[in-house]
């Protein structure tokens, strides 16, 4: 009496059928994997337009985890502020500007491996910005200021190293498109949360 396949069933089939399934989920975790992964923070020159002097910036940065092997996502919350003596309308007045941001970013890998990676990405965020003017007693105007949150985009370029197996950092340019538009090179350290 002979049995058919079809009826009696292949487990050598089986088998690999349900090996290339496991293959399959486990390639797709690897390449998405969004979770709080680590924390750290930066330094860096900003140079602002509209006529604003360069200025110290600081940020804090989460890592986010990846959205594939090569990109990886960053949560941003960054600041910069800057008084000055300047004049409106040929009166002097002390200018005060200040730039208080919260994004996310994209950094894209260009490099699979080595000890310096290059990256560059971009990304958007919201800046809650502010801008005083203090004028002296014999100017015909009187003080003011304004302030709103606005949305800005950014972009980035930049190399990382790491320092030990759950540190790295980074040298960064980028260059933000809002209500003052601002170019900036930072110095920044980012600590793994994961082993």
């Amino acid at each position: 009496m002979s049995v058919n396949p079809a009826l009696a069933g292949d487990s050598s089939g089986g088998q690999e059928i349900q090996l290339r399934e496991t293959e399959k989920s486990e390639s797709s975790q690897g390449s998405m994997n969004v979770d709080f992964s680590g924390i750290g923070g930066k330094i860096g020159l900003v140079d602002p337009d509209e006529n604003i002097k360069s200025t110290v910036g600081f940020g804090l940065h989460v890592d986010l985890g990846t959205i594939t092997p090569t990109l990886r996502l960053e949560g941003n919350l960054d600041y910069w502020s800057k008084s000055q003596d300047s004049r409106h309308r040929n009166f002097p007045c002390e200018r005060y500007n200040r730039d208080l941001s919260f994004g996310l970013t994209v950094k894209h890998a260009l490099a699979a491996e080595g000890s310096i990676i290059p990256y560059a990405g971009g990304g958007f965020g919201f800046h809650l910005v502010r801008e005083e003017r203090e004028f002296s007693r014999d100017a015909p105007y009187d003080d003011w200021e304004k302030s709103g949150v606005h949305p800005g985009l950014h972009g980035i370029g930049g190399v990382e190293g790491r320092f030990s197996p759950q540190m790295r950092g980074d040298v960064e340019i980028r260059y933000t498109i809002n209500d003052p538009s601002n170019f900036g090179i930072f110095f920044g350290v980012m600590y793994s949360l994961k082993r």
